[in-house]
């Protein structure tokens, strides 16, 4: 079980507590729901009985975003992060647009392939 990021359109109501992040920057969306960003947290956090891990602000505030994207790589994660959110939103598959960005994001961070397969 992983987190789920999703973007929230204009004129949303929170109810608090209820964790945001203020952005319209799809690209961290993208970072957000990678395997990385994911391992990152489960590094940090705690994990509760049943194997439950709880996504806590004070954790995913400190995933490092990745320095130093190029512009088409972020802008191609920018698409399919988009991409994958609509698909789910018509209950459709977004699988194929994840694991494009996962290889997209572990190539930001300059991981090694033993480090992605541990992901």
């Amino acid at each position: 079980m992983r987190a789920q990021y999703a973007m929230v359109k204009d004129d949303a109501i929170i109810s608090a507590p209820s964790p945001f992040i203020a952005t319209d920057d799809w690209f961290i969306l993208g970072v957000l729901n990678s395997s990385a960003a994911d391992w990152y947290v489960h590094q940090l956090g705690v994990t509760r009985s049943g194997g439950y891990m709880e996504y806590k602000p004070m954790f995913v505030e400190q995933i490092p975003l990745p320095k130093d994207v190029n512009d088409s790589i972020r802008e191609r994660i920018r698409r399919l992060a988009e991409s994958a959110q609509n698909k789910r939103m018509q209950g459709l598959s977004s699988e194929d647009s994840e694991h494009e960005i996962d290889d997209l994001v572990a190539n930001c961070y300059d991981l090694s392939p033993e480090e992605i397969r541990r992901l």
